[in-house]
């Protein structure tokens, strides 16, 4: 018990740290290597140390900040670098991104483990394959993203906005490996998964 207050105490220090000062990009994936080395059978919170690390990390790549934008101006700036298909912008308004924008919650990233993270960031982001400039965050976005692509096509009502958001929350809570159909490509105006 004492090991597991140790290691919370270090993640919120570790928060505050990483959200007030700008960490050199080197210096911080060497951090969070560091911490995913610690994990193990006898210590494996490190796995929500490392975790957060990278979360962090991913938000300062991916919005050159740690709070992340609002939904619509995420879909509208990556439509607009046409990483994303210009039809989620035209399926939705904006009092519905406004909605689902609410709905979000950002510390909802902060309760996966290490290996989640990694896997997440390997396959289902959007990003430069080459670059390895990475464009969205995990998960968050990233469900919802997928929920507003995959029932846009449904009649337009206020179930939709609900079916969106309970779809959001399904892939979060039990993280659907099996959905990576789902998971890839659907955002893209490749559609690659299609």
């Amino acid at each position: 018990m004492e090991k597991r207050l140790r290691i919370a105490s270090r993640v919120k220090i570790t928060h505050s740290i990483f959200t007030m000062v700008s960490v050199p990009k080197d210096i911080h994936e060497t951090i969070i290597k560091a911490a995913a080395d610690l994990i193990s059978a006898d210590t494996p919170d490190y796995q929500y140390l490392a975790a957060r690390l990278a979360i962090f990390h991913i938000r300062k790549i991916a919005y050159d900040d740690f709070e992340p934008p609002h939904l619509y101006e995420h879909v509208q700036k990556l439509t607009n670098a046409n990483k994303y298909d210009k039809h989620i912008l035209q399926d939705y308004t904006q009092d519905e991104f406004d909605t689902l924008n609410q709905y979000i919650d950002h510390n909802r990233d902060m309760t996966f483990a290490y290996a989640a993270v990694e896997q997440m960031m390997g396959k289902y982001l959007v990003q430069d394959r080459v670059s390895k400039k990475i464009f969205e965050k995990p998960p968050v976005f990233l469900y919802m993203l997928v929920g507003m692509c995959l029932f846009a096509s449904y009649e337009k009502n206020p179930c939709v906005l609900n079916y969106v958001k309970t779809f959001s929350m399904m892939l979060h809570l039990i993280f659907l490996y099996f959905l990576t159909h789902a998971h890839h490509g659907r955002r893209t105006h490749t559609n690659s998964s299609i």
